[in-house]
């Protein structure tokens, strides 16, 4: 009978985080789910290399691929102490920047481009997805358990702040974020923000946080389809809550983990990227 090889585009290496950290590599893209989230995060992988049909998994062990899949899981846990406002550890800031590109600040685009955007499932759980680049390097986080209610402008609005709290984190510069949501860029870019008329929390934090910024930042509005990348990044984001949840993916989710995983590998191996 006749040999049947897989074909190389079905092939892939799998490598796990150290022990407890919830980070993986998957044919050599590094992803990382939330730190609530280590005690499942082979399982999340396997569902995730099926997902994207991937059906010849060789496990590696090599000590460089498994501290890229570790450096993952840290900045995710990086994502969600910048996103509850808490403060980060001068170990954490470190982390954020050798992610980025290297220790030191200077190395950041001055200014630095930033896109948002969000998404909130309308169906199941519906959380929400926040994604966003910075500089051109892409960022996601999903929210699982969102209140009931919670509209699609809760996620866009925290994927901004997100944002803004990583790049500041980052040490950068001057800032520009270029968002298709007309509401932020009037807001900040006009100085409609007024105190009295904020009823929302995530709301309040933003304005503080653009206050706070002062001419450090500017914002100019873009057509939707100039936030694409963020919005599959948010799609991604959610898929992956999907897989950890053990829940079913949406289209539009299960094209986003393919787009975006062939895109990060494209990047990787020195081709243009397009999420």
């Amino acid at each position: 009978m006749p040999v049947i090889h897989t074909p190389r585009h079905q092939q892939a290496a799998l490598t796990l985080a150290p022990v407890p950290q919830a980070g993986y590599l998957l044919g050599g893209v590094a992803y990382a789910l939330s730190p609530a989230r280590a005690g499942c995060t082979e399982a999340v992988a396997l569902a995730h290399a099926e997902a994207l049909e991937l059906r010849a998994l060789t496990r590696s062990e090599d000590p460089a691929e498994a501290a890229r899949a570790g450096q993952a899981a840290q900045v995710r846990a990086a994502q969600e102490r910048l996103l509850a406002g808490a403060p980060l550890t001068a170990a954490e800031r470190v982390v954020l920047r050798a992610d980025f590109g290297g220790p030191q600040p200077v190395s950041l685009p001055d200014p630095l481009p930033i896109a948002t955007d969000g998404s909130r499932q309308k169906a199941g759980s519906g959380g929400l997805g926040l994604g966003y680049t910075l500089g051109g390097r892409p960022y996601s986080l999903a929210l699982p358990g969102t209140p009931p209610g919670a509209q699609e402008a809760l996620a866009e609005r925290l994927a901004l702040l997100l944002a803004l709290r990583h790049a500041r984190a980052l040490g950068a510069g001057q800032l520009t974020v270029a968002s298709g949501h007309l509401f932020h860029v009037r807001r900040y870019r006009e100085g409609l923000a007024h105190p009295s008329r904020r009823k929302s929390e995530s709301l309040e934090a933003l304005d503080a946080l653009v206050a706070g910024l002062g001419g450090q930042v500017t914002f100019r509005y873009v057509p939707t389809r100039g936030t694409d990348a963020p919005h599959r990044l948010a799609l991604h984001a959610q898929a992956l809550d999907a897989l950890a949840q053990g829940g079913a993916l949406t289209r539009g989710q299960a094209a986003a983990l393919r787009r975006v995983h062939f895109a990060l590998l494209a990047g990787q191996q020195g081709r243009s990227v397009l999420f």
